[in-house]
């Protein structure tokens, strides 16, 4: 799946071609993947979904004064609820990422991601969705 309109702030576009190859991205959504509720106090920097041949992606990215650790906790325990379980979690130090990594046994992964940048901490989430 090309994810070379990520990032772009264009609300919704289609790309050329036939129903089957086209790639619809929906841009700057405040749906975050899931249904997942927005860390309290985050700024949602961008959220965009890309479908294509019955796959989808929907990529998210907030900036928060919270801790890495804290945001971790807050969305691993909403996906939880929705079944994810998280088999990958790597934190290589004090001004390294934060990453997890979960499936749900159905098709679907989720990578969150947590950075400190610039006294900040920024937050990526990435849902795949890729039915089998």
């Amino acid at each position: 799946m090309g994810l070379a309109s990520c990032g772009s702030d264009i609300g919704e576009a289609a790309a050329e071609g036939e129903a089957s190859t086209a790639g619809a991205v929906n841009a700057n959504s405040s749906d975050l993947p899931l249904g997942l509720e927005p860390f309290p106090g985050a700024n949602i920097t961008n959220n965009a979904t890309f479908e294509e041949a019955g796959a989808s992606m929907t990529i998210a990215a907030m900036e928060t004064d919270a801790e890495a650790n804290e945001i971790a906790e807050f969305f691993s325990a909403q996906a939880a609820d929705q079944g994810f379980t998280f088999e990958t979690v790597s934190e290589l130090g004090e001004n390294t990422p934060l990453m997890m990594n979960g499936t749900d046994g159905s098709g679907r992964n989720l990578t969150l991601t947590a950075s400190p940048v610039g006294g900040k901490t920024s937050l990526r989430m990435m849902l795949s969705d890729n039915p089998e």
